[in-house]
């Protein structure tokens, strides 16, 4: 049985994709940059089979989730949780390979922007999501938008994806980093100017590049 989840991986975002090249510098409808993956359950039994951790919530930064260094190759990945899957969307032709790991409380989606996964090669940009985890080991991945603000500094806007459900930002000290943030369904302002999100608006998943795209400044 396959479980959905938006996974970005952003062709726009990257200088290996094309396409795109001409949108202004973060000037992007987030939700064009928003291909889905597909998160595998267990195809044998009930009962998930997670990466082996340490206690407590797992620390997240633009090098690493918990134990996987994001630099690695998949190989190498692979060998420091066994039990991590090949994943597709196969309702959609875009979608690029993926290999997911699941952690107690957080998954983390590995994707390279190739037809097949390359096992000598690092994953191009990694998806995270679930709560429990803590981004730079001090700032949980379930604190509002106010609270990674106040924590991370100047940031700036994709903007708001076509559905209005959320908004992508990047803060400019991390530029290897964009977090998606849900809005309320009542927010009617598409701007792309991040002193407009609403300072309770809840982390959707994180995006960690493996270089930083050319296409957002500060």
């Amino acid at each position: 049985m396959m479980t959905r989840c938006s996974c970005i991986v952003v062709c726009g975002l990257l200088f290996a994709c094309s396409g795109r090249g001409d949108a202004p510098s973060s000037h992007r409808d987030a939700s064009n940059e928003r291909p889905s993956a597909s998160v595998p359950g267990s195809t044998v039994d009930t009962v998930r089979r997670y990466c082996s951790q340490d206690p407590g919530s797992l620390r997240v930064s633009e090098d690493s989730v918990g134990p996987l260094d994001l630099r690695m190759n998949l190989k190498s990945l692979r060998g420091v949780c066994p039990s991590a899957r090949d994943t597709v969307d196969a309702e959609k032709s875009d979608t690029n390979p993926s290999l997911v790991f699941h952690f107690k409380g957080l998954t983390a989606v590995a994707t390279q922007l190739e037809d097949s996964l390359v096992p000598t090669q690092p994953a191009d940009v990694w998806l995270v999501f679930g709560g429990d985890g803590l981004l730079y080991g001090r700032l949980p991945l379930t604190a509002s938008w106010a609270a990674l603000r106040d924590a991370l500094g100047v940031g700036i806007s994709g903007g708001v994806s076509s559905d209005g459900k959320n908004v992508t930002v990047m803060f400019c000290a991390h530029p290897r980093m964009l977090l998606d943030f849900e809005l309320p369904d009542s927010m009617e302002d598409q701007s792309r100017d991040p002193s407009r999100i609403p300072g309770d608006a809840r982390l959707r998943d994180v995006a960690l590049l493996l270089r930083a795209s050319p296409t957002w400044n500060c």
